[in-house]
């Protein structure tokens, strides 16, 4: 499979950003999500400490 090679405008990106960055705060600052992100950083400590990946 080829690959696309092409470059993003850098305003597009930025305009990109200033629209997603907003509500990419809102889903972290949820405390479910930040939750699940506890339990899901435990879970991966306590792989690491088993030698697991």
């Amino acid at each position: 499979m080829g690959t696309i090679d092409y470059e993003i405008p850098d305003r597009e990106l930025e305009l990109l950003a200033r629209m997603l960055l907003p509500e990419i705060k809102k889903y972290f600052a949820d405390e479910d999500v930040k939750r699940e992100f506890e339990l899901w950083q435990a879970r991966q400590e306590n792989n690491i400490e088993k030698g697991e990946k």
